[in-house]
């Protein structure tokens, strides 16, 4: 912008020499063109010198998190590597710590470090670059959308002016959009991960409890013959392992003794065929 700004000046003077010999209305016309491309350029320059300073950087730099390393380091898409490199030159210049006396210059300098370690990436900076790609396309086609209905409706197209500001916007949205699938994505591994070290430490759980019971039965293995052995040794000579006999005793079975009905000697007589002592008045009362 100096350069440019002390090129016009000097043609300015050349120009205004010219002016006074010819003194033609075409050329107070170039004149005044030329004055106001200057005092645009001086005022970008301004502009630009407040921006790139050690307190402005600063502020920008740690007042959000950014998720787009072109807006980090205020570079278009289009630049190249070595205009890149200057970039983050400049930016470290004015926010390394141990050049800037400002407590969050360090967090500063690591955002802008990042970033353009991003940018270094190849296939980094190719999917940077096609996000932002994807962007103005979807602006662009819905600006064209918006204008033709515009049209239809007999109302002005949108302006020109404003296209930038919906591109960044758009810009960021697409960040935020696949950063919020990228947390989804990394919140779904880290679960399935942890189901998966759940259910591997299941089976060493069981492994381990398995092994447990072989080894305890190996263990009283010797125990369990040695039992076996007696048991078979006190079988073949006849007693249990209590040693009683474990012969069959025969079992007889015999009817218990009877005993003849005995009466009083107040009991009544019948005649017939009938047993005395029995009552049978309840056969009255048969249906």
């Amino acid at each position: 912008f100096q350069e440019i700004s002390d090129f016009g000046v000097g043609f300015l003077g050349s120009f205004s020499s010219m002016e006074s010999k010819e003194g033609s209305g075409e050329q107070n016309k170039t004149e005044q063109e030329l004055r106001e491309f200057l005092q645009t350029v001086r005022s970008m320059s301004k502009t630009d010198d407040h921006i790139m300073t050690t307190e402005a950087q600063i502020e920008r730099l740690t007042s959000k998190s950014f998720l787009n390393p072109y807006e980090v380091l205020m570079s278009p898409p289009e630049s190249t590597d070595e205009e890149l490199k200057k970039r983050y030159r400049s930016l470290s210049l004015l926010v390394h710590p141990d050049k800037a006396r400002h407590d969050k210059a360090h967090d500063a300098f690591t955002v802008v470090e990042q970033a353009y370690k991003k940018l270094q990436n190849p296939d980094q900076k190719q999917v940077f670059q096609r996000i932002i790609r994807e962007a103005r396309d979807r602006v662009e086609h819905e600006r064209r959308k918006d204008n033709k209905k515009r049209v239809k409706s007999g109302l002005k197209p949108l302006p020109e002016e404003t296209i930038q500001s919906e591109i960044e916007l758009k810009i960021q949205e697409l960040f935020e959009e696949i950063e919020e699938k990228k947390e989804h994505f990394e919140k779904t591994e880290q679960s399935r991960k942890r189901r998966k070290r759940e259910e591997e430490d299941l089976v060493k759980k069981e492994a381990e409890e398995q092994r447990n019971t072989d080894e305890a039965w190996e263990k009283n293995r010797n125990k369990r013959v040695q039992n076996w052995r007696e048991f078979s040794s006190a079988k073949k000579k006849g007693k249990s392992l209590t040693g009683k006999s474990l012969k069959r005793q025969k079992i007889e079975l015999r009817a218990p003794k009877t005993r003849a009905e005995e009466r009083t000697e107040n009991a009544p007589k019948t005649e017939g065929f009938k047993p005395l002592g029995i009552n049978e008045d309840y056969k009255k009362y048969w249906k």
